[in-house]
C-alpha cells in the first residue's frame, strides 16, 4: 500500500484514481485493486499515447530534417557534377587546341625538313658549279700564265713575231 501511495504522490493521477487510491487505504482491497488497475491502466494508455505523439512528433522532425538535408546534399552533389562536367569541357577544349597546335607545329616540322632537303640539293649544287668553276679558273689561270710567259718572251726579242718560215728568208 506504501508504494501504491509513494507512485501516486509521483505521477500525477486523473480525479478517479486518486479516489481509488483513498478508497484502496480506506476500504477494502480487492474492489479498491480493481479499480486502481483500471486507473492505472489509463494512466500507462495515456502515457502511452501521449509518448507515441511525442515520437511521431520527433519521427517526422527527424524526417523533415532528413530530406532537407537531402535535398542539400543533392544539390551538392549536383553542383559537384556540373563543376567537374565544366572542367572536363575545359581540358577537352585544351586537348583540341593542343591537338591543332601540334598538327601546326608537326606541318612546320616537315616543311622545315623539305626546305632542308632542298637546301643541302641547291648547296650540292652549288658545290658542283664551284668545283666546275674552280677548275675553269685553274684553266683560266694557266692561259693567262702561258699568255703572259708569251708576252714576256715577245717582249724579251724585242716585240716581233717571227713565223717560222720567215725566220730562215731575211
Amino acid at each position: 500500500m506504501e508504494h501504491i501511495t509513494l507512485a501516486a504522490a509521483e505521477v500525477p493521477l486523473p480525479p478517479g484514481v486518486g479516489e481509488a487510491a483513498q478508497r484502496i487505504a480506506n476500504e477494502g482491497v480487492l474492489g479498491a485493486l480493481l479499480i486502481l488497475a483500471l486507473g492505472i491502466a489509463c494512466v500507462l494508455l495515456w502515457l502511452l499515447l501521449r509518448a507515441r505523439a511525442e515520437h511521431e512528433r520527433i519521427l517526422k522532425e527527424v524526417r523533415e530534417d532528413y530530406e532537407r538535408h537531402r535535398d542539400e546534399l543533392v544539390k551538392q552533389i549536383e553542383a559537384l557534377h556540373d563543376r567537374r562536367f565544366s572542367d572536363i569541357q575545359q581540358v577537352m577544349t585544351a586537348l583540341n587546341s593542343n591537338t591543332g597546335a601540334l598538327n601546326v607545329i608537326s606541318q612546320t616540322a616537315a616543311d622545315r625538313a623539305a626546305s632542308a632537303k632542298e637546301m643541302g640539293e641547291a648547296l650540292r649544287e652549288l658545290l658542283l658549279i664551284a668545283k666546275q668553276n674552280g677548275e675553269s679558273l685553274r684553266l683560266v689561270s694557266a692561259c693567262v700564265q702561258a699568255n703572259g710567259s708569251a708576252i714576256d718572251k715577245l717582249l724579251w726579242h724585242g716585240g716581233a713575231v717571227r713565223s717560222p718560215g720567215s725566220a730562215g728568208g731575211a
